[in-house]
């Protein structure tokens, strides 16, 4: 019988990074299970390495507070990273360095990503919060249930910690993730066709 498979989400950011995690099906189903926002603490310096160490550490502690019927001694080495890559635009050079400055993030975390997807290809053009009302609708309540439990257990969060602004770099990583597991098409609309993995 073929074994689950972890699929791990991340949006990226210098100091902050949303991750999000789950497991996928051979039937090509899937189960959400965390989305939370790793952050550097203000006091330490946060070159691409340190937020990357941060951002390991943070995804074996969610794993190791998450229990997973049939996932049983995963080898990391087969865990499935997609993130959102940011592009550089040629027409917008101002932003050059801070778009270099996540890219190098991003290669600190994993120097071979399974998918990067930029922007444009998993959120299309619509406002953050119009995109993270739609998610809402892709959850089950066993998945809000284990998003919630796992920032309570992990973090410290409250349960209205998912809904503020202070989440949003995990909703981010939420939507990411539903995207590459088939469950959702670009923009947070009804996926129309399989997932890709």
């Amino acid at each position: 019988m073929a074994s689950l498979r972890r699929l791990v989400a991340v949006d990226l950011g210098k100091r902050k990074v949303g991750v999000a995690l789950g497991v996928l099906r051979p039937d090509k189903t899937s189960t959400l299970l965390a989305a939370f926002t790793v952050e550097v603490p203000l006091a330490l310096p946060a070159p691409p390495d340190v937020t990357a160490k941060y951002v390991r550490a943070f995804v074996d502690a969610a794993w190791a507070a998450l229990a997973v019927p049939g996932l049983t001694a995963p080898k990391a080495s087969q865990d499935r990273w997609v993130c959102e890559w940011p592009v550089l635009y040629a027409n917008k050079p101002k932003y050059h360095e801070d778009i270099k400055a996540l890219q190098a993030v991003g290669d600190a975390i994993r120097p071979k990503w399974a998918r990067k997807f930029p922007p444009a290809k998993w959120k299309g053009n619509v406002p953050k919060e119009a995109h993270h009302a739609r998610l809402a609708r892709f959850l089950t309540q066993d998945e809000v249930t284990s998003i919630l439990a796992v920032n309570a257990e992990v973090f410290g969060h409250p349960p209205e910690w998912f809904t503020s602004d202070a989440a949003h770099d995990a909703r981010d990583a939420m939507g990411i993730w539903l995207f590459d597991a088939g469950r959702t098409g670009r923009g947070g609309t009804e996926c129309k066709t399989k997932s890709p993995n």
